[in-house]
């Protein structure tokens, strides 16, 4: 996905966030910024469970 958004880079339309004084970023810093959230969201739901997985073996 990373090549396809480089090599379109240069026709790349800008996106502004919603509300008042939102940041304006090109559609595919904003695709790469979700994904970095998306990730970081899974990686903490993943460690959450981890930990109630742990808490039920020593129960």
């Amino acid at each position: 996905m990373s090549r396809r958004l480089n090599r379109n880079k240069a026709k790349d339309a800008n996106l502004t966030e919603a509300g008042e004084g939102g940041r304006t970023m090109p559609c595919s810093v904003w695709v790469e910024l979700s994904e970095k959230i998306v990730l970081e969201v899974l990686e903490a739901k993943n460690q959450q469970v981890r930990g109630q997985i742990a808490r039920r073996i020593h129960m």
